[in-house]
């Protein structure tokens, strides 16, 4: 027989499909499915046809069982063997009839397993595609935080580059300062070398002088005893200011390195 559209089990199995399976990606991926589907509806139909031919069978059985018993009342017995053997073959057939009718039933059970399993399928795509949106915003907000921290940063590398540059400029300034200040010590250092050399000599040329006022008298030995002794003192001042000098040169020339280190570092 002829099925109606709506016991066609291809339209069953295209109207049980989700919406998003009737685009042709979808169909694509579900493509399996639908040909299991479609050989299980096969099979329902071949099996449908298979039960109406054993009910015809059946029928047709029961009615030469039925005509047998009705024209051959002689031979009973053999014909009473005839028909137990038809029975037997009818029971056998219903058999038959009862095993295909659960084999449809089964068809029509794992018809609808599938099914449930196509509308999983497009829950779990619809659940999995939230969660990839999910993740991009995510994952867009990640970004746009690192962009800010990178715009930040340049920022603060940009002010670290000024600040360095200005450190470097006065580290420059204070070199040359103390560039200068050594200079002019080293310069001061040389005039009161000169100064002592100078003193030294005359307070040299004053004790050969006392020597020979020796024997000249001795008010002007007090004379030049008592300029002798002056020229003493001044010369342990100049010896004390050199001293004085000599570590002002020390610790200028220590900062002297340290801005010349951290020029480096710049």
């Amino acid at each position: 027989p002829r099925l109606s559209p709506r016991d066609d089990p291809r339209a069953a199995a295209k109207r049980s499909l989700p919406p998003a399976y009737t685009r042709p990606e979808a169909l694509a991926n579900a493509e399996g499915v639908v040909r299991e589907l479609q050989r299980l509806a096969d099979e329902r139909a071949r099996l449908g046809q298979t039960v109406l031919q054993l009910r015809g069978q059946k029928e047709a059985e029961a009615a030469r069982a039925k005509k047998l018993e009705q024209h051959f009342q002689k031979g009973q017995e053999k014909y009473l063997e005839s028909i137990r053997t038809l029975a037997d073959t009818i029971q056998a057939k219903e058999g038959q009839i009862a095993n295909l009718t659960r084999k449809h039933e089964q068809s029509k059970a794992a018809q609808r397993q599938y099914e449930r399993r196509i509308e999983g399928i497009e829950a779990e795509k619809v659940k999995q595609q939230k969660e990839d949106e999910a993740r991009v915003r995510m994952l867009v907000q990640e970004v746009q935080g690192l962009r800010e921290h990178q715009d930040s940063l340049r920022i603060r590398m940009r002010q670290q580059q000024e600040e360095a540059t200005s450190i470097k400029q006065e580290s420059l300034q204070k070199i040359n300062q103390l560039l200068r200040q050594i200079a002019d010590m080293e310069a001061e250092n040389q005039k009161s070398a000169a100064e002592v050399q100078r003193k030294e000599e005359e307070l040299l040329r004053m004790r050969q002088c006392l020597d020979q006022a020796k024997a000249n008298g001795q008010q002007h030995t007090k004379e030049l005893q008592s300029k002798l002794e002056q020229e003493l003192a001044e010369q342990v001042a100049l010896h004390r200011h050199n001293r004085a000098l000599d570590s002002r040169m020390e610790v200028s020339k220590r900062r002297l390195v340290a801005e010349g280190r951290l020029q480096q570092e710049l």
